[in-house]
């Protein structure tokens, strides 16, 4: 599933269980849009925030690690994947 989350930035969620197949997944789809020819924008870039539910997560805890992971992302030069590790 993906949603606009708000102005530049977006959910997306990947059912995936498997900890390399999820780090696979995404940057596959990192590099699509790094690669792809679009018409009205010229050299689009994303930066990634992922953060993996954990058993004790809640909404809010989920999306505070995906945002830290994201601003990590932004402030390593943009274009980056950071994927956010659950600490207790």
């Amino acid at each position: 599933m993906i949603a606009r989350w708000g102005g530049d930035e977006f959910l997306l969620m990947i059912r995936e269980y498997n900890k390399k197949r999820l780090k696979t997944k995404i940057k596959k789809i990192h590099q699509r849009i790094e690669t792809h020819t679009f018409t009205q924008v010229k050299n689009l870039t994303a930066s990634f925030g992922v953060a993996r539910v954990n058993k004790k997560d809640n909404r809010d805890s989920l999306l505070y690690r995906a945002d830290k992971a994201l601003r990590k992302a932004k402030m390593k030069g943009k274009n980056k994947v950071v994927f956010k590790k659950y600490k207790e």
